[in-house]
């Protein structure tokens, strides 16, 4: 689902004589930044249960580009755990003891 924005762009030249002529368009402006989303099921989950994560939700806002990549950090290290559209990953004991988030 792109967003976009339309822009009018007019144009008009004027030569020695004081003639003139006019062009216009309409420019479509394309937010181009990837969206991403997922969904995990099951939610809630049990201790130790796998959870399949799935971000076929995700999009990219330009119809000319493609999300290319997905890329899953389980534990907030800031390390990629996992890739791809949609894994399964154990929740693991350490997931059932962590505080709750805010």
């Amino acid at each position: 689902m792109a967003t976009y924005a339309n822009l009018p762009v007019s144009l008009r030249v004027t030569d020695s004589l004081g003639a003139t002529n006019t062009a216009s368009t309409m420019l479509r402006i394309v937010n181009n930044q990837p969206v991403a989303s997922f969904t995990a099921s099951p939610n809630p989950a049990a201790p130790t249960q796998a959870i399949t994560f799935d971000a076929s939700g995700s999009y990219q806002g330009s119809p000319a580009h493609a999300i290319v990549s997905y890329e899953w950090d389980f534990n907030s290290d800031g390390v990629y755990d996992a890739t791809g559209v949609s894994v399964s990953h154990p929740t693991g004991s350490s997931a059932a003891t962590r505080p709750p988030c805010a």
